[in-house]
């Protein structure tokens, strides 16, 4: 009766784990975060510390670095190039 059972179970959840896997959803990597169109910009924070070894001072900077998408550059057939443009602030 033991015997049957775990095989009953055996079973049943070898055929469970048969299932078909569903449509297989391709992940996405984020490589749309700044869309390739001209105009389109990100504006970032940015801080940063500087030790000066010499004086043992520290200076803190921030500021801020604008990227925006430029105009398209033409290019090989199998390639987009466009022009990055950085601005500091």
């Amino acid at each position: 009766m033991r015997i049957l059972s775990l095989i009953s179970i055996f079973i049943g959840l070898s055929l469970q784990s048969c299932r078909e896997d569903p449509a297989f959803i391709e992940p996405d990597l984020g490589y749309d975060y700044l869309p390739l169109v001209s105009g389109a910009y990100i504006i970032y924070d940015v801080d940063s510390i500087v030790y000066n070894d010499f004086t043992r001072d520290t200076d803190r900077y921030s500021y801020q670095i604008k990227e925006e998408v430029g105009e398209f550059i033409e290019g090989n057939a199998n390639e987009e190039n466009y022009e990055l443009l950085r601005y500091y602030r």
